[in-house]
């Protein structure tokens, strides 16, 4: 499919507040992980569960901190429209 006969339209994320939270919760769960790996002791290091409670966390949290700024920014607003010109 070629995209030129569309010229200057592009897509405009619909993010509601709902998902704004759900993303703000999940960058608080990596900050929260972040500060775990800080304070974790060498033993805790050693525990293969705490490292994969550690990992999962991490990525959530980065998920989150993907999801947060277009929320924020002029662009994605719940009343923007899919297609701009």
């Amino acid at each position: 499919m070629h995209f030129a006969r569309y010229g200057r339209q592009w897509l405009a994320p619909r993010i509601t507040i709902s998902e704004t939270i759900f993303a703000g919760l999940m960058f608080a769960m990596g900050v929260v992980t972040l500060v775990a790996i800080l304070t974790s002791t060498p033993d805790d290091r050693l525990d293969i569960y705490f490292l994969g409670l550690l990992a999962g966390g991490l990525l959530w949290g980065v998920l989150g901190a993907f999801t947060m700024p277009p929320a924020f920014s002029g662009g994605a607003s719940p009343s923007a429209p899919l297609y701009r010109r």
